[in-house]
């Protein structure tokens, strides 16, 4: 009878003790870890906003492509049903921080792209440059005169103090 007793009384320690915390946010016993509560206003864990608060985030600055709008928070998630002008790459439309879009250059070519390049083919591949078929740039400091320079690195064409 007294190692039932004995046993009754173990079970019921443990089972208070169990469920304790002692509130300073050390939760030595690991249970309640997660205490995430979604609409509180408290951005906790892997929530991205909540309610109201969107950590000073815009459609802007979530990474989306978004050039403007309303961003607003559904539940802990983004909600960007207001959000505009998201750039999607390959739908022939110049947007966001897109250079250029498919077939669509916007009027550039080798020579206008600000890259030294003075003649060629550009293209446009993932939304960005590819100057792989552009021709004649002029890069400083590779020994060959190109372009507008006047030398590059020791090669001073033939120049001297005195011409």
């Amino acid at each position: 009878m007294r190692n039932k007793f004995i046993w009754i009384l173990l079970t019921g320690l443990i089972l208070a003790f169990a469920g304790c915390d002692d509130d300073s946010g050390n939760n030595t016993n690991n249970i309640n870890n997660n205490n995430q509560q979604c609409e509180n206003g408290v951005i906790e864990g892997d929530e991205v906003c909540d309610g109201t608060n969107l950590d000073s985030n815009d459609c802007t600055t979530i990474g989306l492509g978004f050039t403007g709008g309303t961003l607003a928070c559904d539940g802990c998630d983004w909600d960007t049903s207001s959000c505009i002008g998201s750039a999607t790459c390959g739908d022939g439309v110049i947007e966001g921080n897109e250079v250029c879009d498919g077939t669509n250059l916007d009027s550039n070519d080798c020579t206008t792209i600000g890259e030294g390049f003075t003649d060629g083919i550009l293209a446009c591949d993932g939304c960005e440059w590819d100057t792989s078929s552009c021709t004649g740039s002029a890069i400083c400091g590779d020994g060959v005169i190109e372009s507008d320079e006047v030398c590059d690195g020791t090669n001073l064409d033939s120049n001297d103090c005195t011409t």
